[in-house]
């Protein structure tokens, strides 16, 4: 059975410390960049009957190398299940509106704030860790850096996740690898 890897908080740490001085468009885009990128690659590594199709499909401006089409064939796969999917849908919407909207947007504009609290890893990490994410950065953050770090876990075994406890028995296993007070101290707002 497959083993979870964690991230090690030196990781997380140095990942979250790149976004210290990212605040709102930037902060959104790098860790949905994340989440974009480990989805790829784990898709790249589950097809790997034929490497340079499955590149050719997933890369920039091919069929399923939008974000979104990348969550649609993962979860088609059985990769991930309708929590994940929603997460990472959620992840990939307030991306696209920290990129796209001419006008000023932050993490405290309503439709914002509203999406970001739908977010099932946040409210798991929570639940699971007796941790409190406060901020909608913070929830988004979180869930981005979990989805991402799963889906790079799960990577090296190259087959669906329905042998070992899934995602959120991932999510419970690094908030008790990683220690609450180290990650609020990374998160901080």
């Amino acid at each position: 059975m497959p083993q979870f890897v964690a991230p090690d908080s030196n990781q997380l740490l140095a990942a979250l410390h790149a976004l210290e001085n990212e605040k709102g468009r930037g902060a959104a885009l790098m860790a949905a960049a994340w989440v974009d990128d480990s989805l790829r690659s784990w898709l790249e590594a589950y097809l790997a009957r034929d490497s340079r199709i499955a590149k050719g499909l997933l890369g920039p401006d091919q069929p399923l190398g939008s974000f979104g089409g990348k969550i649609k064939v993962a979860y088609l796969l059985g990769l991930i299940d309708d929590e994940m999917r929603a997460d990472a849908d959620v992840i990939r919407s307030v991306r696209n509106d920290f990129a796209h909207f001419r006008s000023r947007i932050s993490w405290s504009d309503r439709s914002v704030v509203d999406r970001c609290r739908r977010l099932q890893t946040a409210k798991a990490f929570d639940r699971l860790t007796l941790g409190r994410t406060r901020s909608p950065r913070q929830r988004f953050l979180i869930s981005a850096f979990l989805l991402s770090n799963f889906c790079l876990s799960m990577k090296q075994f190259a087959v669906p996740p329905r042998a070992i406890a899934g995602y959120w028995g991932y999510v419970r296993f690094v908030g008790k690898r990683l220690g609450m007070d180290r990650l609020r101290k990374a998160l901080g707002d």
